[in-house]
């Protein structure tokens, strides 16, 4: 008989959620598919990928899932005592995900991890600079391009504003679904207090919360090439990537991508101008927020 998950992390895009999908990965009466955004509740409703540059090309290679079977047939290998769940980044930013999963698991538990909107802006945009995808180089001029990139149904990691709006976000989803069950948590609070912070997820979604999980790792952080040949050498040689696959152990290659990442990214300072701009237009948002999930987000109007 297949099943559906029992809990979702929701999102935010750039929020965390794969520091937390790898923690929750290791914990024994967890199961998490391979497939680590399948994104389906999002991308079902719409039926095709992005039509951004490079977005199609890498939602494909992220395996994202537009069916129903396709969906369940990630969760085929979980034991009947685990609980399963998954991560994707889209489903707090679509306006279709909420419905859909209303209708398939009413009862189902959420996560979302949510950052800084006027961080997570930056950095998305970072993100696409250093997979060298970005239109503009210049931060300003990439939030004035937002709406063509909305008209033109871009990924959401392009939308800096409209992606970082949850309290829009979560309004849509409390349309349906009661405030108790999602579990809202802060990308600082996983940063500066991991170990507390699992064991509220833990306690949320049912299992075991002394688990002791490994935080050493750093995992998906976003910075811009130092030098972009390397970077775009490194990023595509795939051959190379797995010869060594195949020769060197897990421990080794770890050692090798965060060297690596040390080496050929920097992180750059958001501009003044930016910053002012962004917290002037996320500031009603974020007080809507606090009041609608009960939330103490003074640390985000006064960074």
């Amino acid at each position: 008989m297949n099943r559906w998950p029992d809990f979702l992390v929701i999102g935010a895009q750039k929020g965390g959620t794969t520091s937390l999908y790898h923690y929750l990965k290791q914990h024994p009466s967890v199961f998490l598919p391979q497939v680590k955004e399948p994104q389906f509740f999002a991308m079902a409703p719409r039926g095709d990928y992005f039509c951004g540059q490079g977005d199609a090309s890498i939602e494909r290679r992220l395996r994202i899932v537009f069916t129903e079977e396709d969906y369940l047939r990630l969760f085929a290998d979980a034991k009947p005592e685990q609980k399963m769940g998954e991560c994707s980044t889209y489903h707090l930013w679509s306006p279709d995900a909420p419905k859909l999963i209303h209708r398939k698991i009413p009862d189902v538990r959420m996560i979302a991890i949510l950052r800084n909107p006027v961080d997570r802006a930056w950095s998305a945009f970072c993100h696409l600079q250093r997979d060298r995808r970005g239109e503009s180089a210049d931060f300003m001029e990439a939030l004035e391009n937002e709406p063509q990139h909305i008209e033109k149904d871009y990924n959401p990691l392009w939308r800096y504003v409209e992606t970082g709006c949850y309290a829009t976000q979560f309004k849509r989803y409390l349309e349906f679904f009661p405030r108790d069950q999602f579990l809202v948590l802060l990308n600082d609070e996983l940063r500066d207090d991991p170990t507390a912070t699992m064991h509220r997820v833990c306690e949320f979604i049912g299992v075991d919360n002394d688990f002791s999980f490994n935080f050493e790792k750093k995992l998906n952080v976003s910075g811009i090439p130092k030098f972009k040949v390397v970077h775009n050498v490194v990023k595509k040689q795939y051959a190379f990537k797995h010869t060594l696959k195949r020769i060197l152990p897990l421990s080794v290659r770890r050692g090798i991508s965060e060297w690596l990442f040390r080496n050929l990214m920097e992180r750059k300072r958001m501009p003044d101008e930016a910053r002012a701009h962004l917290e002037k237009k996320f500031r009603p948002e974020i007080d809507e927020l606090e009041s609608l999930m009960g939330l103490d987000l003074s640390h985000w109007k006064n960074s």
